[in-house]
């Protein structure tokens, strides 16, 4: 089923599925794009958060509206449709005398509607359920991304402020390094000291070239001292390395020391952590990232008939586990007894050694604690297999067995009823899930019950 978000204006920002129908002809000549833009527009107004409206668009496509409000605002609609219903005929007249209007081959057109999707009201409430939650969802998404741009632009102006106060005050609370001509150092304040983890004997025996990571942002300490030699200044960003081996981003000024003549006598360079904004950066293009994952899968789960089920469910653990960047991804489903959980679905990263076939029709109690909390229908997250207590010791020799170092996994619900779950390893190394994490895999869950109860 196709879906797009589109603006009050009526300006398409995320599009996929489109029927041919609507993507070649409606939308491509002006005056019936006209009709799409006033269905997306006027006929799709007045919908309240968290309803929806099925409307047939003024070209003879059913429609489906519900809107995505932020912060109290109304921004975008999330649209999903062009189809017909079952047992629907369509205006065949309607659609010709449309194709004589504007000037579409006729030929060509016809065929376009001939393969517009007929759903069932049944499926199209099931799918209307589960927009409704990804609507909510990038609802709450997008007030995260204000928030969070919201700290972002207070930050800066609050790192800004510290770094003018510092100067008055002979910059002290900012990072203070001198240095001779070839990046020797000769001095270093507290902070530099306290952040880097070196005395400052040990700093005073360094050269700036020590503190790089490897992967420069803005440029390598050779190119900052060619720069400011030359020009007398230098801005950026760069990573650094602790003495712990720990990474730090750093935003960086230097300047040049002249003597009176002119003659350059020595580099200073001010630094300030800006490390926490770099993590809310990167925060922000996850969720983004992780937003336009979740489209894709539910588009092959709900887009997929019953017998091949199966393929697509591998489809989308592939699709999950390079994203997350997991070891393996499964599905396991409660068999017809209610007594023993199989392994139906399986990915693993290249080198990475399956578990299908050892996990056929397990005793539900092989692995009690990980099993009694997804029956209670909870998710279960273990970021090291090392750090279970002793409630966990039968969970943890099974996991072991299996090379699992840390474990994500959701239940598979369906109107309140356990179906299974669906679970990420990582075997190379251990591993701190996040939220992001938690939101790709329950949600992905929620689209597996909707797909497997459906089949």
């Amino acid at each position: 089923m196709a879906i797009a978000i589109i603006d009050t204006e009526g300006k398409v920002l995320i599009s996929n599925g489109w029927q041919d129908i609507c993507h070649l002809f409606h939308r491509k000549h002006p005056e019936s794009c006209k009709n799409c833009t006033e269905s997306d527009t006027v006929l799709s107004k007045g919908v309240a958060p968290g309803e929806f409206k099925l409307y047939k668009c003024k070209n003879g496509m059913w429609d489906i509206v519900t809107p995505i409000y932020v912060q109290g605002r109304h921004l975008a609609n999330l649209y999903f449709g062009q189809f017909f219903f079952e047992g629907e005929q369509p205006d065949t007249q309607f659609f010709e005398e449309q194709a004589a209007r504007y000037g579409f081959n006729r030929a060509d057109y016809m065929q376009a509607l001939r393969q517009v999707p007929f759903y069932s009201r049944e499926q199209v409430a099931k799918v209307m359920s589960f927009y409704l939650r990804l609507a909510r969802h990038i609802s709450q998404l997008s007030h995260s991304n204000v928030v969070l741009s919201h700290n972002l632009k207070v930050k800066a102006g609050i790192i800004q402020a510290q770094k003018l106060q510092s100067m008055m005050l002979d910059q002290i609370k900012d990072r203070i390094v001198l240095s001779d001509l070839e990046g020797n150092i000769t001095y270093t304040n507290q902070a530099v000291q306290e952040a880097m983890g070196y005395s400052k004997d040990e700093l005073c025996r360094m050269r700036v070239h020590d503190f790089e990571h490897g992967h420069e942002l803005d440029g390598t300490q050779d190119e900052i001292i060619r720069c400011t030699l030359i020009n007398g200044s230098w801005h950026g960003e760069a990573k650094n390395i602790t003495k712990d081996g720990n990474e730090i981003f750093m935003d960086i000024r230097t300047f040049r020391i002249d003597d009176d003549a002119g003659k350059p006598l020595a580099l200073c360079g001010i630094s300030s952590d800006i490390t926490v904004r770099r993590l809310y950066i990167d925060l922000l293009r996850r969720q983004n990232e992780a937003s336009r994952k979740l489209i894709e899968i539910s588009r092959q789960l709900l887009n997929t008939k019953a017998m091949s089920i199966a393929a697509t469910i591998d489809s989308c653990l592939l699709d999950l586990g390079e994203f997350m960047e997991v070891d393996r991804s499964y599905v396991f489903l409660i068999d017809e007894s209610g007594i023993t959980i199989s392994n139906t679905n399986e990915w693993c990263r290249q080198g990475v050694e399956a578990q299908k076939d050892n996990l056929q029709k397990q005793d539900m109690r092989s692995a009690p604690a990980m099993i009694d909390e997804l029956l209670k229908q909870n998710m279960v997250c273990i970021d090291d297999l090392s750090d279970l207590d002793s409630a966990w010791t039968e969970d943890r020799a099974v996991l072991a067995a299996q090379g699992i170092q840390a474990l994500l996994a959701a239940p598979i619900v369906y109107e309140h009823e356990i179906m299974g779950f669906i679970g990420l390893d990582m075997v190379r190394a251990a591993r701190h899930w996040d939220e992001v994490d938690f939101m790709l895999i329950q949600l992905t869950a929620d689209l597996l019950a909707a797909s497997l109860a459906r089949g």
